[in-house]
């Protein structure tokens, strides 16, 4: 059966390295130009925030972190491709770049490379194995490919070091229904009630109840 509702992604933006202080420790990254980038960036001024990067690399093009963030800045900014090119370039640089293989797996899967997407969110948790980000939309996209076995161990994984993670319980029980184990997906539904209800979400917790007492009648 074909979904009525659609899986939720765990996060919806990508992770800007130097706006979380990882890099900011090192020599290169306390640079004027990285620091605006960043800065711009942050404050969603992303074409300022291409051109200090840009100036950054015209001095030095072997810094993975900086290809990373342009790519990002280029991905707000809707520069897909170009996006998509910084994020190569990065992991030519160095592929352990734990925050490329995920951003770059976040660009393909919202320009339709499922597989890509899918690609890239296994090899970021390959590296980083408690990415709750990377097992969540890796979710979203075996869903999008209708793997709902594989979503389920996705989104399980991630709810085993998150169990609070409304948004995880909802999209498991998405997929337990397309699988016909109904019983499973409306425990789901309800525990993603409660937690949405807890976070002051009450909307999302009628529409999902709503779809629970929809899903009752077909047991």
């Amino acid at each position: 059966m074909k979904s009525l509702h659609k899986a939720i992604a765990v996060c919806t933006a990508l992770s800007i390295i130097g706006g979380l202080g990882t890099f900011l420790t090192l020599g290169y990254l306390k640079s004027r130009q990285f620091s605006q980038g960043v800065a711009h960036a942050e404050q969603g001024n992303y074409t300022e925030a291409i051109a200090e990067y840009t100036e950054v690399l015209a001095k030095d093009a072997k810094q993975a972190e900086v290809y990373n963030n342009r790519a990002t800045a280029n991905f707000e900014a809707g520069n897909y491709a170009e996006a998509i090119a910084d994020f190569d370039q990065a992991l030519e640089l160095d592929s352990n770049l734990t925050q490329a293989y995920y951003n770059r797996g976040y660009a393909r899967y919202r320009t339709l490379d499922v597989e890509g997407a899918i690609a890239d969110y296994t090899q970021a948790i390959q590296l980083d194995p408690d990415s709750i980000e990377a097992y969540g939309n890796r979710g979203v996209a075996y869903m999008e490919q209708e793997d709902y076995q594989a979503a389920i161990a996705d989104f399980s994984a991630v709810l085993n070091r998150q169990p609070d993670l409304a948004q995880m319980h909802y999209n498991r029980a998405i997929a337990y229904t397309q699988l016909g184990q109904l019983s499973v997906a409306i425990e789901n539904m309800e525990t993603a009630a409660k937690l949405f209800q807890k976070q002051d979400q009450e909307a999302i917790s009628q529409q999902i109840l709503t779809i629970v007492s929809e899903l009752k009648q077909q047991l």
